[in-house]
């Protein structure tokens, strides 16, 4: 399992072992529901680990678009040594700067979170204990990623799920064995524990199988290398900025608010993290490979390929999430202190995050592109302009019309973006054809939009009426969207997309 693998076997190891992955995280998140519910503790437990993966991400976000580009290529270009050397930098570095928040959180963590979140102060003191272990989180978590990631470069494409899979099952066993003595503690408890298991075993590791010596040199980084850097996290600023104001706003609404997004976000990013987040993530390193062979033309013909699966794939989910997502959360967490306001407001926000799911296809597709071109000053300029887009869209939503404004602000965004992007690729990328992948995905929507639609009417005259159970009427109605689906792949002739296998060369 934990051994190099072709592209070919790494896209279906990986989507097998991420399906594993989360499920063990939606049953984390199950426990969570159902011991403790949809309330202000849960509120600030979730707005915690958003802060701490909003930090790690932006300082994390070098790692996919400059240093493990870099890396191979020293590794493909010069020498083993020299790669390893210019990693260990960033290493040592993340060490540091993880250290470097941590002191400034427990300094005193009630009036730092009160500062960046609308919780109150009372609520935050009381609470003092979470905040204080998100600063060792933090550190855990920028280690293990950048480790994940330099395994993925060798091709260890399953140890992220394997790393996933620690945390969740050791936040999940010591909330179910300790949640009567520490509370919704005991889950950022084991997360730790994970990340510090993940942390130990993949130095160890990293020592056995890549033969790596963790010496410290300071790496000559080119004069690219650090424009690059400069770029990216310039940019990324923009990005963690809207994700920051995204949590800080929700966190000012009704309590519940944000313990409801995270629990339909969760289950919105289930078909993504298992299908596009593997899929890109082995796509990505193929088409980085890709370029620097300077073969374009196959490196069209992966974006393509992946961009049609995925849209094809990820379309009649959302449409069915969207139709179906009230039985979802009630048959998933409809339990314990689950209650039906809470089913309710979580069925809300999964409805309209699904809907993002395809849009969100290109968007990721084409920061793989960007990454493998190292068109950095472009993803610059595109992550500034985007970002500051969306804030704008979400702040505005989120004032006027609150909950509702904010689901309708990132999916107007999304899909201005996803048009705009056929301009900016055209003037940087004309190797891709980014306008055939754009007009797949206007094709699907139509179809799949009709579909969606006949199946509402269906639902609401038909379905409903009958006295079933609301899981077999989920079912059947499931069952239908396929059938119509199969009947208008075969009546528009969608076959011909997939005609050629899909592959990835070893």
């Amino acid at each position: 399992m934990l051994k190099t693998e072709s592209y070919r076997k790494g896209i279906v190891y990986s989507v097998l072992f991420n399906f594993i992955a989360r499920g063990i995280a939606f049953l984390n998140a199950f426990v969570i529901a159902f011991y403790f519910g949809v309330n202000s503790t849960t509120d600030l437990y979730f707005y915690i680990l958003s802060f701490v993966t909003i930090v790690a991400s932006f300082i994390n976000g070098m790692d996919t678009f400059v240093l493990i580009p870099e890396a191979m290529r020293l590794r493909h270009q010069k020498t083993e040594v020299s790669s390893m050397q210019f990693l260990n930098f960033f290493l040592y570095l993340y060490l540091l700067l993880g250290i470097i928040i941590a002191v400034i959180i427990i300094i005193n963590p009630a009036a730092l979170y009160f500062s960046i979140s609308k919780f109150g102060y009372r609520q935050l003191s009381d609470n003092v204990a979470l905040l204080y272990y998100s600063a060792l989180l933090i550190i855990l978590v920028l280690m293990t990623n950048l480790q994940t990631s330099i395994f993925t470069s060798y091709r260890y494409f399953t140890m992220p799920m394997v790393v996933s899979m620690v945390n969740n099952i050791l936040s999940l066993v010591l909330i179910i064995w300790l949640h009567n003595k520490y509370g919704i503690k005991s889950g950022i408890l084991g997360m730790i524990g994970g990340y510090l298991l993940n942390f130990i075993f993949l130095t160890w590791y990293m020592k056995r199988k890549l033969h790596w010596n963790f010496g410290f040199a300071r790496p000559g980084l080119t004069r690219q290398t650090k424009r690059n850097l400069f770029f990216v996290q310039f940019s990324n600023i923009f990005l963690y900025l809207r994700n920051y104001i995204s949590v800080y706003l929700l966190s000012g609404l009704p309590a519940g608010t944000v313990a409801s997004y995270n629990y339909g976000q969760q289950l919105a990013s289930i078909p993504d993290s298992i299908v596009f987040s593997q899929v890109g993530a082995v796509s990505g390193i193929k088409m980085n490979e890709l370029h620097a062979q300077k073969n374009y033309t196959e490196l069209n013909n992966v974006f393509l390929r992946v961009s049609k699966l995925l849209l094809f794939i990820l379309f009649p989910i959302s449409g069915l999430i969207f139709l179906y997502s009230y039985d979802i959360v009630h048959f998933l967490y409809a339990r314990g202190k689950f209650d039906e306001t809470a089913v309710v407001e979580v069925s809300r926000f999964l409805r309209f995050l699904g809907l993002l799911l395809p849009l969100g296809v290109l968007m990721n597709m084409v920061s793989k592109i960007f990454t493998a071109f190292q068109k950095i000053n472009f993803v610059f300029y595109y992550n500034i302009f985007m970002n500051i887009f969306l804030i704008c869209l979400i702040v505005l939503g989120v004032n006027f019309y609150g909950v509702l404004g904010y689901l309708f602000s990132y999916l107007i965004g999304y899909a201005v973006v996803v048009i705009a992007l056929f301009f900016l690729v055209k003037h940087t990328m004309p190797e891709i054809k980014y306008l055939e992948a754009l007009g797949f995905l206007f094709q699907l929507l139509i179809i799949n939009g009709v579909i969606t639609c006949i199946l509402w009417q269906l639902k609401e005259n038909l379905i409903s009426p009958l006295n079933f159970h609301f899981v077999f009427k989920a079912i059947l109605g499931s069952v239908l969207y396929l059938a119509l689906l199969f009947f208008a792949a075969i009546l528009f002739n969608l076959g011909n997309y997939f005609k050629r296998n899909f592959y990835f060369y070893n």
